[in-house]
Parts: C-alpha cells; structure tokens; sequence
C-alpha cells in the first residue's frame, strides 16, 4: 500500500511538472475540456483521493484511464494504472510486463521505473531493479536521496554481492551511498566492505564519507577500528600515532586525523606550501582556526613549533583535549611579540585513547587582529 500510494504522489508530481509554466487549470477545462492532459488529471486526481482514502478502485476511476488510453493510446499511464491492479491481483510477472510497456512508451517517466523497480524487487530480481532505481535518480525532476534508500537497502538486506554488482556497474552511486552509511557508525564494517580498495593517492570522494566514519568511532572511543580504517584509507605506514602532515602541506588524507583549517570572517588560515601556515585572526569571535585528532598512547608528550608575529599581541593558542570526553590536557599560549620557539610538555593519561589539538583564536574585551607565521611544529614522546 505505501509503494503504490508513493508510485501515485510520483505520477501526479511527473504530469504537474509537465503543465506549461502559465497553465491555469480553468483556461484548460474552457479551451480543451477534452484533451488527453486533462483527463489523465482527472484520473490521477482519483486514482490518488482513492489511494489516500484507502477505498477501492472506483468504476469511474477505471472509465478514467480507460478514456485516457483512447485519447492518448501513447500515454505510460493507463498501462501503470493496469499494472497497478494486475500487481494487486497478485500476478506480478504480467504486472512487470505491464510497467515495462509502460517504459517503452516513455522511458523518462519516474513512475514507469518506480513501478518496474518495486516489481522487480518483489521477485528476488535485484540488479535489474536497483539499476532502474539508478536511472530513476537521473530521470526525476528534482530528484530524491536514492542513494540513502540504496544504503538502507545494503544495510537491511544484507544482499552484499548484489550491492557490489551495482556499485561496480555504476560507480558514481558509491560516495553517496557510503556517507549515508557513514552516518551511523554501526556501519562501519559494511563502509569498509563497500568501499573496497582505496588508493591513497586518488582525490578524495564526493561527499567524502571518509571523516565522518572515522570521527564516528573517535566519539564512540573505538580507537584501534580507527587506526585500522586510517591505515586502509592513507596506507599502511600510517598509524595515526602522532601528528600527521605537521608541514601543512596538500594532502587528500582525510579528517580528523589530517588538519582541518579555518578561514572564514574571523580569519584566515593558509599553509605556504613550504611547511609555514600563515595566520590571521581578527579578534571578533573565539573561533577554531585549525584542528586534529591523533591517537597516542599513554606517555609525556613535548608539542613545540617556531612562532613569527607579525602584530605586538597575539590572542591565539594550541589547547589538547581527551576524544571523547574533552577533558584538558594541556594549553600553549601564542601570546608573544617577534619570533622563537615555543614549547609545553604534557601527559596522555591512560583511558584517553583519543586527543584532539585545536588552534584557537581568543576574543579579548576589544576587538584586535592577531598575525603570526608558525613552522617546525613536532610532537615527540618523552622518556
């Protein structure tokens, strides 16, 4: 009942988009009171009061869309409607039959392979009618997230092989599907699974579903499935045990373990290339300015890095915080005029299998902008 109440809201939304922009529907009732455009409405205006109301196809409703196929014998409509019934009826192979001529007549219809899609489906047929639900997503006006039914299909279903087929016949489904997965952390293994091989060197996907599952298990404290889901998504050399990238420079490795930098209206933030980030706050708002997650042991740590100021105060500084949690570790302060090296030691306690290192601008009592160039930034565990 819901699949064809949806096919219905489909079909009636397909025929309204189809209208001219200035169709007023009196002016079509007084120049053309029997065009096919009109009564397929009329049709569909009782198909889906029907549907709504959870009564049975009426007679009228019938002579509708049988008065629609002599007026428009081209039309996909009747035979949707036919097929609707035939399905109901229990015959859901002249049903399919039904819909695909109904395709044939117009392969651009949403309704069409919405039909054939929840048709093929019932009879176990899975390719065929995820690659109708694929060609519905370019067909639709507007579109639909396809991809999360797709990935709540994957994760209900279970059908993986089915699922790898599609992806492998249409690739660009793959990113979509993955951050809708991603998105509940208890998916992690089925991400992992449908991702495949990654090579680290390709750009980054699109959505980059990447962070959000490995932010995922940071906040659920899972940090070993973390390290192994950076090591599959970066390589194998890289553990994810210390600062990553500490030169700033471009890389597609994702967040959080990679930097995260900030520009926006309350400052700028921009790596030189040549392992110098380049700094401006302007003093408006605390912001974070730049941030990563490492995943170290337990141990004392030194965190330093050469400061260059350009302004005689600076309302910056580094704060390191447990994941999950947010219990404070330590907090370096920029506030300094010129340029040297500054340096904090610090403690990984152990159950803080997590740490996250923000660089944060401050906002003062006024208003003040902070300028400052750092490099040579390292973490080093100590003996």
């Amino acid at each position: 009942m819901i699949a064809a109440i949806v096919a219905v809201v489909l079909i009636a939304r397909e025929m309204v988009l189809s209208l001219p922009a200035d169709a007023r529907p009196a002016e079509w009732i007084a120049s053309w009171p029997a065009s096919a455009r009109l009564v397929g409405d009329q049709a569909m205006r009782r198909l889906g009061a029907g549907a709504a109301s959870g009564q049975a196809t009426s007679p009228a409703t019938r002579e509708a869309f049988a008065r629609l196929a002599r007026l428009d014998p081209l039309s996909p409509q009747p035979l949707l409607f036919d097929g609707a019934l035939t399905l109901q009826a229990g015959k859901p192979k002249d049903a399919e039959r039904q819909f695909a001529a109904a395709k044939a007549l117009d392969p651009r219809s949403a309704a069409a392979r919405y039909f054939l899609a929840t048709v093929l489906l019932g009879q176990g047929q899975v390719g065929p009618a995820l690659d109708e639900l694929a060609m519905l997503k370019k067909v639709s006006v507007g579109g639909g997230n396809y991809d999360a039914a797709f990935a709540e299909y994957a994760k209900s279903s279970g059908n993986i092989p089915a699922i790898e087929a599609f992806l492998a016949k249409h690739p660009e489904h793959r990113a979509p599907m993955l951050a809708a997965l991603a998105s509940d952390p208890a998916n992690a293994g089925l991400v992992l699974r449908l991702a495949g091989p990654i090579d680290p060197a390709a750009p980054p996907p699109d959505p980059d579903w990447r962070s959000t599952l490995l932010l995922g298990f940071v906040n659920r404290g899972q940090a070993d499935a973390a390290r192994l889901a950076w090591r599959q998504m970066v390589g194998a050399a890289a553990a994810g045990d210390g600062l990553y990238n500490p030169r700033f420079l471009s890389s597609t490795a994702p967040a959080p373990f990679n930097w995260t930098l900030t520009s926006g209206d309350d400052g700028l933030v921009e790596p030189d290339g040549t392992g110098k980030l380049n700094l401006v706050y302007y003093g408006r708002h605390d912001s974070l300015l730049a941030a990563q997650t490492t995943l170290l042991a337990p141990g004392r740590y030194r965190l330093s890095l050469d400061v260059a100021a350009t302004t005689a105060h600076s309302a910056m500084a580094w704060s390191i915080q447990c994941q999950p949690g947010g219990q404070q570790l330590a907090q370096l302060s920029l506030d300094r005029e010129g340029a040297g090296p500054v340096a904090i030691e610090f403690a990984v306690p152990a159950g803080c299998n997590a740490q996250r290192f923000d660089l944060r601008g401050m906002a003062g009592m006024t208003e003040s902008t902070s300028e400052m160039t750092i490099s040579n930034l390292s973490l080093v565990r100590l003996p």
